[in-house]
């Protein structure tokens, strides 16, 4: 899947390790695509993770689904 720059994202369930599990219920914003598939995602005010894309899924914004 291709993400840009603003899209809305979770990490998949199952993909984070213990302490990392957080980040599969929240939503977070890319901030930055490193290039190699990798991002730099804001998960809150201070909470900047990278991470890799085959971890993350795209949210659909609300006017996305009220179309379909």
């Amino acid at each position: 899947m291709n993400f840009v720059i603003g899209d809305r994202v979770r990490a998949k369930h199952g993909s984070m390790v213990s302490n990392q599990r957080h980040y599969e219920n929240i939503h977070g914003i890319i901030l930055k695509d490193y290039g190699d598939g990798d991002f730099k995602v804001n998960f809150g005010v201070y909470d900047d993770f990278c991470i890799s894309g085959e971890y993350l899924i795209k949210e659909q914004d609300d006017e996305n689904l009220s179309t379909l």
